[in-house]
């Protein structure tokens, strides 16, 4: 047993070499994956000084070897600014940091509150490849733990859209977390958005602008297109046209703003995570980082309903057709859904 567990503590400690948060943490083991492309490993962790648990996020910058350059660079300035988003914002259903972001040659850290997971190693764990979760022991997610994270979600969205004028577009089980204590949180911003009232806008809402969508970029540098709304994806003049939503960081500094989005962008992509959650973790959408799937399903959304909600609550498929609405004006609010008895 105590090789194992030495074996086990070289492995982990060779994960930050040289990285300034190592001075102040120590990693205990790995407890799963978030964020883009599953980028981020969480470890649990104690701090050398006071013993207090926490998690260490880790990103390894080698992990970007295969991509190009300018995606390279311009995903590493993505991951940065989540996080310095997610340490700005306070809020008890958005994850705590305790650390700010430490950077060394290597890689990306930062601490935060302790966690048990990330709500997509969750589901791997429940209904895919136990392997790839890192979670120890083997669970399933109860239909009263997803109301209730639910709930929680939707409570930092009204939060998010309310108090900090901001959208998240990327509601997806990598950007959410479960902590010690079974709360659900957001745990990543890359993608998000400020709220504004553009003057050019016929909307009374507040929008944020959004680049166009590229098939040519690497999937971890964009939103989750099958996560996304309709119109943070096409513009319509007559025609679906491309556009895509991103980090206020554009990959390309030449890439226009060509859309715009509100809070119910957000409100359509809580309505699809719900549908994962209850489809054992498989999106509405059936091809991932098709844009012509993508496409195909947003002109098939009825159809889509009527026959893959079926296996949601009777009391949450009323919800989720409105939030699955392609006219934004029909879905509810993050509010009216917090307000909601769905438990």
């Amino acid at each position: 047993m105590d090789t194992v567990l030495t074996k086990l503590k070289s492995k982990v400690s060779t994960v930050l070499p040289g990285n300034p948060l190592t001075r102040e943490y120590e990693l205990c083991k790995h407890i799963g994956f978030a964020g883009p492309g599953m980028l981020w490993k969480l470890f649990a962790a104690k701090k050398r000084s006071t013993q207090q648990e926490a998690t260490v996020w880790a990103f390894e910058k080698k992990t970007l070897d295969s991509y190009p350059k300018v995606q390279k660079e311009s995903m590493i300035d993505i991951l940065k600014y989540g996080v310095a988003t997610l340490t700005r914002i306070k809020h008890p259903k958005i994850l705590s940091v305790l650390q700010p972001l430490e950077e060394s040659r290597e890689s990306l850290a930062f601490a935060s509150e302790p966690l048990f997971t990330s709500l997509k190693s969750a589901l791997l764990t429940s209904f895919s490849d136990e392997s790839k979760s890192h979670v120890d022991e083997p669970f399933v997610l109860t239909e009263v733990e997803i109301k209730y994270g639910l709930m929680q979600i939707s409570e930092a969205l009204s939060f998010l859209h309310t108090d900090c004028h901001r959208v998240h577009l990327n509601l997806v089980p990598e950007s959410i977390v479960i902590n010690k204590f079974g709360l659900w949180k957001f745990g990543g911003f890359e993608f998000s958005k400020l709220l504004e009232h553009q003057p050019s806008s016929a909307s009374m809402e507040p929008t944020a602008s959004v680049p166009i969508w590229q098939s040519s970029v690497m999937p971890a540098c964009q939103p989750t297109l099958h996560a996304s709304s309709p119109e943070s994806i096409f513009e319509s003049h007559g025609d679906w046209l491309l556009q895509r939503v991103s980090s206020d960081k554009c990959l390309f500094e030449n890439t226009p703003l060509q859309g715009q989005v509100t809070a119910a962008s957000d409100m359509f992509s809580l309505g699809l995570l719900i549908c994962c959650l209850y489809n054992q973790g498989q999106s509405l959408f059936d091809r991932q980082n098709d844009y012509s799937a993508y496409r195909k399903a947003v002109k098939d959304m009825t159809s889509i309903c009527a026959t893959k909600i079926s296996r949601l609550p009777e009391n949450l498929k009323e919800y989720v057709k409105l939030m699955l609405s392609v006219d934004p004006a029909l879905r509810p609010s993050a509010l009216q859904f917090s307000r909601s008895r769905i438990t």
